[in-house]
């Protein structure tokens, strides 16, 4: 049974971030550009940012946030990759998340604000991706940089591994990927959208067609793996971790997610949270989130 400050939040989020979104594919879209006049990225307060090695650095529209704990021996890190249909930018949630990752893993963590959609497309958000990646791999080395995202997040990600083993760079790949909430396939198949459909009144973000809108907004044309990425070719893929909340639209993917890496024979772990919705990782203040992030801890704690 969910707690009650879980049960607050899931009812504030029915009146308020699912009403956003619109209830049509047009109000969707009229959304997302109407976003793109007024977003900006929000950094946490001077206070927060004393309390660990933080650094900035921006080029062009990429601003890449290094987070560590004050005891970090720099072995490790994590690229962190938010999601919001890649046109929003880093939350404070997504902040507060990755301080937690910092202190509790001893790993470094580097987040990372790309551009967004609809001002840039897609190449540009995975040059952004791949540099922060490879710059990270220089850094500490191959196999010491886990990839973590959320949400659209994940497929970047996933994208990070097409392109390394694309360019013949097997070596560079992470050693595992951490996913909560992937959007698996844009739009959904006939099969995955009547699954939706059915648990749309669960889900407290997200109305059904979302996944549906979000191949609206960009044209994909050469990076379809942001959003068909089980159609590819995932032989050698690393390790895969992959969380969906039980009321959460983007769960109807789990099953082809398990077929698919089984099929192509890459490691899968797959758990579904009981009742709970989209990224609740970032409900920092929750039972359910701390439960969850300790999951992640122990992941990312992986040897050396």
């Amino acid at each position: 049974m969910p707690s009650i400050k879980y049960k607050m939040t899931e009812k504030l989020f029915f009146h308020t971030v699912k009403s956003i979104m619109g209830d049509s594919r047009m109000a969707f879209v009229d959304y997302v550009f109407s976003m793109a006049k007024k977003r900006k990225l929000e950094v946490p307060s001077a206070r927060w940012q004393a309390g660990y090695k933080y650094e900035e650095s921006e080029e062009g529209e990429t601003t890449l946030i290094k987070i560590a704990s004050k005891q970090s021996q720099r072995e490790a890190a994590i690229l962190y990759l938010t999601g919001d249909g890649l046109f929003q930018p880093p939350a404070l949630a997504d902040f507060e998340l990755c301080g937690d990752l910092a202190d509790h893993t001893g790993r470094d963590v580097w987040l990372l604000s790309y551009p967004l959609i609809p001002t840039a497309g897609p190449a540009a958000i995975m040059e952004a991706v791949l540099t922060a990646y490879q710059q990270a791999s220089d850094q500490y080395g191959p196999g010491k940089v886990a990839v973590m995202g959320l949400s659209s997040g994940c497929l970047a990600g996933l994208g990070i591994c097409f392109e390394m083993l694309a360019a013949g760079k097997k070596d560079m790949l992470p050693p595992l990927l951490l996913l909560q909430s992937p959007p698996l396939r844009i739009p959904p198949s006939e099969d995955q959208m009547e699954v939706m459909r059915g648990m749309e009144d669960r889900d407290c973000v997200f109305p059904a067609d979302y996944y549906s809108w979000l191949s609206l907004i960009a044209d994909y044309t050469g990076h379809e793996y942001l959003i068909r990425p089980l159609d590819m070719d995932m032989k050698e893929f690393p390790k895969i971790y992959a969380f969906f909340g039980e009321y959460e639209t983007a769960c109807a993917y789990a099953d082809e997610l398990e077929e698919k890496c089984a099929a192509d024979g890459v490691k899968l772990t797959a758990e579904i949270g009981k009742q709970m919705m989209h990224n609740w990782c970032l409900l920092g203040n929750t039972p359910e989130a701390r439960s969850l992030r300790r999951r992640f801890y122990d992941i990312l704690t992986y040897p050396v």
